[in-house]
């Protein structure tokens, strides 16, 4: 068989299949860009609230100098994880035109937008973890709480109610960070069949 031949049939198959439904892109894009300002909002409520909680323990006279560093670290890292995840939509809110191109590249930016959204949000709670776990060290002693009641109820129950929001957080940032790369995928691929 000769090449000419193959690209004939390549070419055939191609001018076959369905053009992309614009209409269908554009209604997703406007439905991703309400979805992102509702997020923003969200993230901003749920930020203030954990910035008043955090600066309330850190007023309390009878925590440990520990626990208020812990808070003071939680405050600074919960600042920066807000500029960083603002920061990572940047580019993401709107099209350059009305356009097939112009849609389709805001849905490229908005599927890097949401990768680099899932990694900020694994680094900032693996980072959380981290820090949690060096401040609480001399609790977690098998020495200490074993020794006391009221330490090892409380263990167990930070335990039982945050390790499986943490576990079901970085699953859901990691379902999410596949999900993104493959609509990047398959939008780039769009993009470049309408550009050529």
């Amino acid at each position: 068989m000769n090449v000419q031949d193959e690209w004939d049939r390549w070419a055939e198959v191609w001018q076959q299949q369905p053009p992309a439904d614009m209409e269908r892109l554009h209604r997703r894009a406007r439905r991703k860009l309400w979805r992102m300002r509702a997020i923003v909002v969200f993230e901003l409520l749920v930020s203030a609230i954990a910035v008043a909680q955090v600066m309330r323990l850190m007023g309390f006279a009878g925590i440990e100098w520990r626990w208020k560093l812990w808070a003071a670290l939680t405050l600074v890292l919960l600042l920066i994880m807000q500029g960083l995840l603002l920061r990572a939509r940047r580019g993401a809110w709107r099209a350059s035109g009305d356009g097939p191109g112009a849609v389709l590249r805001l849905m490229a930016r908005q599927a890097v937008a949401g990768i680099r959204l899932a990694r900020v949000n694994i680094w900032g709670v693996v980072l959380w973890v981290a820090v949690t776990l060096l401040v609480a060290a001399p609790e977690l002693a098998p020495a200490r709480w074993q020794h006391d009641p009221q330490l090892k109820r409380l263990i167990l129950l930070q335990c039982a109610v945050n390790l499986p929001i943490i576990v079901a957080g970085l699953g859901l940032c990691a379902w999410y960070l596949r999900r993104q790369r493959r609509r990047l995928r398959e939008v780039q691929a769009l993009l470049r069949a309408y550009e050529e």
